[in-house]
């Protein structure tokens, strides 16, 4: 009979094993002003202020914001920052060497304090409820109002180093090396007196979460710690080293210390203390850290001299670093986690304050040590291992309390025994202990290990399956074991009547397609989740298939791992990292890749824990994202830019028309899985509904109309979920100048100004026009008419006096007949020019004299030849507005029309009408007498010149003339000419 050992070695702090620490560094290559970190401040709106010999970074999760010390003079470093509760927007800022400062929306002011040697190296700033403020300066004590600058005391006690307020109200001094007492009323310092509180060799002082004050001892071999609390010690611990650099309480009531040799975590457990040391070796960037902060998430930040700020998640997760992990890891029923690697079986598992612990087994096969690869366990103690060359081994357990277990090899199943090699890729033991693994060769076995192994199920390749390479088996709630394959070929098998069989029919295997899966899980609902090699996530439900794929919100298509939350939720470990589906039946990822991001080999999840294992590390989770308070930041506006400007923030914008161009930058402060924060925003009225959800903290919007708008923005938590209430900026763009009322009054005032002396210059044109037609007028009446009436009566005159002319000569030449000539010529002359005159006189631009100057004509042609005359007028004419143009033509027409009817018409009746249309005047001359054809005239002058004249005018010429019928004149002539 073979012996087999198991060597147990301790787990010691190394490379290979040591606990990483969840921490995040942050420096100047992340933004930050300095790698040289000196003070830690969180202001009321979250942001943390982030001291450096370069200035202030205030860092909101997502980016660092400077602000930069002036060139001018040396501040050094940042000593302390306080908000001031009494002025909002204002913070005190203590320098080693530029003094006391004070910032405010970006501008930055010195304080002076005094002349004195040291009052410019301000260590602590206090503010009291009065708004004094108390400086511990390397000068002495001093006290600040706006009266002035009074010192307390000098420098007797060397330099005041702190200055710190307890729940109480006690303030306490760090003066030196010693402890002491502030009173504020009567400004005198005295030595505490706290039973078992050192008053001597101090080496600093500062508060806690829960307002107590750690007071730090040095000047020993190992330094001391005392936590003082209404005037009285409530814990003391001494530290593994000779100093200490900072306390830091969190709410469970775990204290974090810094000293030169790492960062020291102290917890009570049955009132005796713990202490954990934590080095580079497991995170840190630095071992001596030189501030520590708690901030409002129970993050714990630490400051370092040249290596920048790091961030701690409490409360959180666990991370173990190791290499050579051979297989899946396993989550036995005893709560103990076992796994694979090179070096031997890593088992894990909580002490009685509830921290992880690990130990490492390395397990021998006569004197050789076999490397595992794949770790079962059923309903027994027992453990179940394949190891070199796909031999099975059975390990017996012996557990103890909070102590590593003590294996030993109690059976060894090779192939010499009938059992084929194991493809050494994953083992399941069912709920009925039969223990299923893949041969190398292929295909599926089945042994029932309650007792001695017995084989139960064998289905080998190509005997009895094309099944090879299984990546994964599972269990479901029916008991069915699924077996997924390297090859698109999966199988279930199923027993009946205590044999197993293959099922290559079940409908939800047949709705899958033929493609290699590498996962799947039955989940409490009864649904089927596979995870694909390449093709994403499936989901069978309800008779039906659904795929997710990284378009739906997967960081990953290629799923290697699956897991139920005790919360009903989903755990997807992909190529990618870890994923989160909190709520099954809404199908909303969460990545939790800041806590894992290589392959995920293994999940699994209780209620007792969580934990997901990659290649080359193991995160354990105190808490799942999905089991915290859903938590919404509210959104801060940041920056407002116009048209490229920056301006203050305020809490209404006002612009005017031509600040068109917004920019809006926004952030919500989140220290933990700030990179997973999303936001929606919208710019009422101009959108009505809120954009894409977007990871952008800013937005601009140019050409923007004139009116009145409302931004709003909002966070969405890590599950997607938005918060009901949005923060709000009101945004007012003031209308253009030239639409306001009272441009447009001065503008309708300056226009009636001018339209009144563009009128008062026509009338005064008017005016003088007619004058000069007055005088055009009468010169023409006076002079011309006269001359012109002279030639008639001269021409009279002579003809008289002229003989009788012979018989047989030429009469046409005959001075009677020439003189006639010249009389009707002088006389055509003297009506035309009256026609002329009277046309042209301002006193007859109306058509009432239009109309009277042309019924006095008419009225005497026509009776001269004893001619009947109609004159009709219709009704309003005579009040009708006309032009002179216009006045004129009618008048001519008219006379013209009048005159041929007497002279060559021989008509007995006349008639002559004037109407008003839309289009204009309308004239009609009208009489029944001898007609004419056009062939028949030897002269068309008059008509020609009527016909020109209302065409000239933009009016119509019409002429009706029957051989024998009379003749008809239309004259169509517009108003306003």
């Amino acid at each position: 009979m073979q012996r087999y050992g198991i060597v147990l070695f301790a787990l010691l702090q190394g490379m290979v094993f040591s606990q990483r620490l969840p921490v995040q560094s942050f420096t100047t290559n992340d933004g930050l002003a300095s790698n040289l970190v000196t003070e830690i401040y969180q202001d009321s709106k979250g942001y943390l202020w982030i001291g450096t010999d370069e200035g202030i970074s205030l860092f909101d999760g997502d980016q660092f914001r400077t602000i930069r010390f002036s060139p001018d003079r040396v501040y050094g470093y940042v000593n302390d920052i306080v908000e001031s509760r009494r002025q909002s927007g204002v913070f005190w800022i203590a320098t080693n060497s530029g003094g006391l400062l004070r910032y405010e929306n970006g501008t930055m002011t010195t304080i002076p304090l005094g002349p004195e040697p040291g009052a410019g190296s301000v260590n602590s700033v206090l503010e009291t409820a009065d708004g004094a403020l108390w400086c511990a300066t390397d000068a002495g004590l001093v006290r600040f109002t706006q009266n002035g600058t009074e010192w307390i005391t000098r420098t007797e006690h060397n330099a005041y180093t702190k200055l710190v307020r307890a729940l109480d109200g006690t303030v306490w001094c760090h003066a030196g090396s010693k402890l002491l007492i502030l009173d504020l009323e009567t400004r005198l310092l005295s030595v505490p007196s706290v039973p078992g509180l050192p008053t001597d060799s101090i080496a600093l002082i500062n508060t806690l979460s829960d307002s107590s004050i750690a007071v730090h001892r040095g000047g020993r071999a190992r330094a001391e710690v005392f936590i003082v609390r209404s005037m009285t010690v409530t814990k003391q611990f001494q530290l593994f080293s000779h100093a200490s650099l900072f306390t830091v309480r969190t709410h469970d009531g775990q204290y974090w210390t810094g000293t030169p040799d790492g960062l020291t975590a102290m917890r009570d457990a049955g009132g005796v203390p713990f202490h954990w040391i934590y080095t580079t070796t497991n995170g840190l960037p630095i071992n001596e850290l030189t501030i520590g902060f708690l901030d409002k998430e129970e993050n714990i930040w630490f400051g370092s001299y040249g290596r920048g700020l790091t961030k701690l998640e409490t409360r959180r997760y666990t991370q173990f670093a190791f290499t050579g992990m051979s297989g899946k890891a396993l989550y036995d029923k005893e709560s103990r986690v076992w796994v694979p690697t090179s070096h031997g079986l890593i088992e894990q598992w909580k002490d009685s304050v509830g921290l992880w612990k690990r130990q490492l087994h390395v397990i021998r096969d006569n004197g050789t040590m076999i490397s595992p690869v794949a770790v079962a366990s059923g309903t027994s103690r027992d453990l179940w291992i394949t190891a070199g060359e796909g031999v099975l081994y059975r390990l017996a357990v012996q557990r103890q309390r909070n102590s590593p277990s003590q294996l030993s090899i109690s059976a060894k199943l090779t192939e010499a025994d009938g059992y084929p090699r194991a493809l050494n890729i994953t083992l399941m033991m069912d709920s009925r202990d039969v223990l299923w693994y893949s041969p190398l060769s292929g295909g599926l076995i089945g042994i029932d290990v309650r007792n001695t192994p017995v084989k139960v199920a064998e289905f080998l390749y190509p005997r009895h399956t094309m099944l090879r390479d299984v990546r994964e088996l599972h269990e479901d709630r029916d008991g069915r074991v699924w077996a997924l394959g390297f090859d698109p070929v999966n199988r279930i098998v199923v027993r009946r009547n205590d044999r197993f069989e293959l099922d290559s029919t079940d409908k939800v295997l047949t709705s899958l397609p033929a493609i290699p899966f590498r996962a799947v899980r039955q989940t409490a609902d009864g649904a089927y989740w596979f995870g694909s090699r390449y093709q994403g996530l499936y989901l069978y439900q309800g008779d039906s298939l659904r795929r997710l794929t990284t378009a739906d919100g997967l960081i990953s298509n290629q799923i290697g791992s699956l897991g139920e939350t005790a919360s009903n939720g989903l755990l997807i470990g992909t190529m990618a990292g870890l994923m989160l589906m909190q709520d099954r039946s809404v199908l909303r990822f969460t990545s939790l890749q800041q806590y894992v991001q290589s392959p995920v080999v293994t999940l699994s999840s209780d209620s007792a824990v969580t934990f997901a294992a990659t290649r080359f590390e193991m995160t354990f989770f105190d808490e799942l994202p999905e089991q915290q308070e859903s938590r919404f930041p509210p959104v801060l506006f940041t920056s407002i830019s116009v048209n490229g400007k920056e301006r203050p923030v305020a809490t209404e914008v006002e612009l005017t028309a031509a600040e068109n161009t917004v920019t809006i930058d926004f952030t919500a402060i989140s220290f933990r899985n700030s990179g997973a924060l999303r936001f929606q925003y919208k710019l009422e009225p101009l959108e009505q509904s809120w954009s894409a959800v977007t990871s952008n903290r800013s937005v601009t919007y140019a050409n923007l109309s004139p009116g009145e708008y409302v931004f709003s923005a909002r966070v969405l938590n890590q599950q997607g979920i938005p918060n009901e209430i949005a923060s709000v900026l009101p945004v007012s763009i003031a209308s253009p100048y030239w639409t306001r009322w009272w441009f447009i009054a001065a503008v309708l005032s300056v226009i009636l100004t001018i339209l009144v002396l563009l009128e008062r210059a026509r009338v005064r044109r008017l005016l003088e026009i007619e004058k000069i037609r007055s005088r055009i007028a009468a010169d023409l009446h006076d002079d011309i008419g006269s001359g012109l009436t002279r030639i008639a009566l001269l021409s009279d005159m002579i003809r008289r006096q002229s003989g009788t002319v012979s018989a047989g000569s030429d009469n046409s030449f005959s001075v009677p007949t020439l003189t006639a000539k010249v009389g009707d010529i002088s006389r055509e002359l003297v009506d035309a020019m009256s026609d002329v005159v009277w046309s042209i006189d301002p006193k007859n631009s109306s058509m009432e004299r239009l109309i009277q100057r042309v019924h006095t004509f008419a009225v005497e042609v026509c009776e001269a030849k004893e001619i009947s005359l109609t004159f009709s007028v219709q009704d309003g004419v005579e009040r009708a507005r006309v032009g002179s143009d216009s006045i004129r033509a009618v008048l001519l027409v008219a006379k013209e029309a009048l005159t041929n009817i007497v002279r060559h018409s021989n008509a007995r009746n006349a008639s002559f009408s004037i109407d008003q249309g839309q289009e204009g005047l309308t004239v009609t001359v009208k009489d029944d007498g001898k007609g004419f054809t056009v062939d028949e005239l030897s002269r068309m002058n008059g008509l020609t010149n009527m016909r020109l004249r209302v065409e000239k005018l933009g009016g119509v010429f019409t002429l009706d003339a029957v051989k024998g019928a009379g003749t008809t004149v239309v004259a169509r002539i517009p108003l306003g000419r």
